[in-house]
């Protein structure tokens, strides 16, 4: 940013370079969130893989949709058999199973199956954010030593009568110098810094111009770019949190673990393969349904309603 330009931003005169250099400001802090959470799941995701190794089974082996399923469904039981309110469990259960239901979702579409696919998923999504930070850098220098040059060559043309007096004054050249010091040395610095990256001395404003432009409207569409990385990374922290809640087990004991111990946790981490279980979806139509037809009783709109039972069980 020019002194010129300062200057106005000073006086709360809103600029294109201010409005450019705010844009920025957003965008670093949006990557270093985004840096941030991927080295924090990335941490967690080596825990998991140390508890893993400690009973001897590989991350391919942990498959989550299943056992978040089972886990889930235990607690959503738990849950509708020590209320006291029914009425408040189902409504709790309904909201949890929303949650549950998109987070699966997302892990279906996206084949994150097991702890390796979680994995792989982590890094293809870390390579994403990589390559789009990098290419926003490349184009904020690029944008900045544009903007320099556009603010030298104008400091440049400013100063050119002072030069080209200079350059023609034969008689008291010595007495124009000495008073016109301070100009013509700065005029010196602003045409090396231009002949420096243009030989010939000449830069087209327009050109520069034009290409800042394009730079700044490249940058824009990276940053949206940056907003889906943002929005998964966000389902795989509820990932994380699920897991941490539901699955115990995938803590590490960082303690040798006894054979016994070993073979209970395996059990622990390894789904039922013969239990038959709906779509989470259609779960969640049935927990819809359960839930209004409670609140119909409380209204008194159905009367003596024969009770059913609710199997929980969801995908």
């Amino acid at each position: 940013m020019g002194p010129a330009v300062a200057a106005l931003e000073k006086k709360g005169i809103r600029t294109d370079v201010g409005d450019l250099n705010r844009e920025i400001k957003v965008t670093n802090r949006l990557i270093r969130s985004l840096r941030d959470t991927i080295r924090k799941l990335t941490s967690w995701l080596v825990d998991i893989r140390q508890a893993i190794r400690e009973i001897e089974m590989e991350p391919e082996e942990v498959y989550l949709v299943d056992l978040l399923g089972q886990k889930f469904d235990q607690r959503a039981n738990e849950r509708f058999l020590t209320w006291r309110n029914r009425h408040a469990a189902g409504r709790a259960g309904l909201a949890d199973l929303k949650r549950f239901a998109v987070i699966v979702n997302y892990m279906q579409q996206n084949r994150v199956l097991t702890i390796e696919d979680l994995d792989g998923r982590l890094t293809s999504i870390c390579d994403r954010q990589h390559t789009l930070r990098d290419g926003i850098r490349k184009d904020t220098k690029r944008m900045a030593e544009i903007e320099k040059i556009q603010a030298t060559a104008r400091r440049r043309a400013e100063l050119d009568p002072i030069h080209d007096k200079y350059r023609k004054t034969y008689i008291g050249k010595s007495l124009y110098q000495k008073r016109h010091k301070a100009e013509l040395e700065e005029w010196n610095r602003c045409n090396r810094f231009i002949r420096a990256r243009f030989p010939d001395g000449k830069c087209d404003l327009r050109t520069l111009s034009d290409e800042h432009s394009r730079l700044s409207a490249e940058m824009e569409l990276k940053n949206e770019q940056l907003q889906p990385i943002l929005e998964e990374l966000d389902m795989l922290r509820d990932i994380q949190w699920l897991v941490k809640d539901l699955l115990p087990e995938l803590e590490p004991e960082k303690t040798e673990l006894s054979p016994e111990k070993k073979e209970e946790k395996r059990q622990l981490l390894t789904p039922g393969k013969d239990k038959k279980r709906e779509s989470v979806m259609g779960r969640l139509q049935e927990k819809k349904a359960f839930v209004q037809e409670r609140e119909e009783q409380r209204a008194g709109k159905v009367q003596h309603p024969k009770k059913k039972h609710h199997n929980i069980s969801i995908e």
